[in-house]
């Protein structure tokens, strides 16, 4: 209790002399998160802000964006909550969100390239470019016909039962010692969660320990094509709310190609003072990749993410604002504060 005091009273100073410098009162989230005087006014117009990250570890990049959109923050979080309205916001060409417990069925619509296949199989004969424990890697079918449908879906199945394996693995004991030890540290380079919002931190750290019945978690698998290779990945999101603003955290799991660690954390800032409802975005990307990707891949990785990772902010923003307005919101599953109808 003392520790937030004492947090809470050096943000009161130090926003005094922002609100000083910048009277549209801005969180001293911007400054921390190295916003310069004159981005954090771009934002008065609705512009997106956004710059690498600074101080990356070795193999790291990511980007850090912030944008005013016109919506409740709570808004904004609860349409995160539907993996749906997350797939067709964020233009994922592949996307399914797991049931409670995750099944094979969940993996139905993911159809597995002839590419993807032979990688997959390859593993197991020979150099393996998949980021795989030996005990996976010797569970993968050793003589396997690709050129037969039979064997396509006897792949297809091995690799579906890897990925299931794998999120289980962590829903019922969480990150193996190796992962636990790299989330650790790259998570130390979200300066602000330890600062601000220890219980994020912990809840990352320990779970599934650490579980909790007012957090809401949600796991989904996502095909991307950021590399050389398509991507596939399981994805741990959950929200936790401070006050009427929200921290949301999506965390990578595992990652078939490319990524050591990769995680993203998003505050919502309700600004109740604009006589509207309104809602700071800041968003902090980051993604470790091994020594094996090379200067020349992490680069090619860094600009695709960064060029899709502000286009889906845009998009994200662009599309709740325009719901809001039309009065989608009277369907919303979870409703609007009455302030907030309009």
């Amino acid at each position: 209790m003392k520790k937030w005091f004492c947090l809470f009273l050096i943000c009161v100073c130090a926003s005094s002399v922002l609100d000083a410098a910048y009277p549209d009162e801005y969180p001293i989230f911007l400054r921390l998160l190295g916003f310069s005087k004159d981005e954090i006014r771009h934002l008065h117009g609705g512009s997106l802000i956004a710059h690498t990250i600074s101080k990356p570890l070795p193999g790291e990049f990511g980007i850090v964006a912030a944008q005013v959109s016109n919506i409740p923050s709570y808004y904004f979080r609860d349409y995160f909550r539907y993996v749906e309205n997350f797939s067709s916001l964020t233009r994922f060409a592949d996307t399914g969100k797991f049931s409670d417990p995750p099944n094979l069925q969940d993996f139905k619509p993911l159809l597995f390239s002839s590419n993807e296949l032979h990688d997959f199989l390859a593993c197991r004969t020979g150099p393996c470019d998949m980021k795989l424990f030996p005990e996976e890697i010797q569970a993968i079918p050793a003589e396997t016909d690709l050129d037969s449908e039979s064997g396509r879906d006897a792949a297809s199945t091995s690799y579906r039962e890897l990925l299931l394996k794998r999120l289980r693995d962590y829903q019922d004991h969480g990150s193996d010692p190796e992962s636990a030890k790299v989330l650790q540290t790259h998570l130390s380079q979200f300066t602000q969660v330890p600062a601000y919002f220890p219980h994020v931190q912990a809840y990352l750290l320990q779970y599934p320990k650490l579980k909790e019945p007012k957090i809401d978690d949600l796991f989904y698998w996502i095909r991307e094509s950021i590399g050389k290779k398509p991507v596939i990945s399981i994805h741990h999101v959950f929200s936790q709310r401070v006050g009427e603003d929200y921290v949301l955290v999506n965390r990578v799991i595992f990652g078939n190609h490319y990524f050591v660690s990769s995680m993203g954390v998003i505050h919502l800032l309700n600004y109740a003072d604009r006589n509207m409802p309104a809602t700071l975005i800041l968003y902090e990307q980051r993604t470790l990749t091994g020594p094996e990707t090379g200067a020349w891949g992490r680069n090619t990785l860094r600009r695709n993410m960064e060029k899709q990772l502000t286009s889906r902010l845009k998009t994200v923003s662009k599309t709740l604002e325009a719901r809001y307005r039309s009065r989608e919101y009277l369907t919303f599953p979870y409703r609007l504060l009455p302030r907030d109808q309009r």
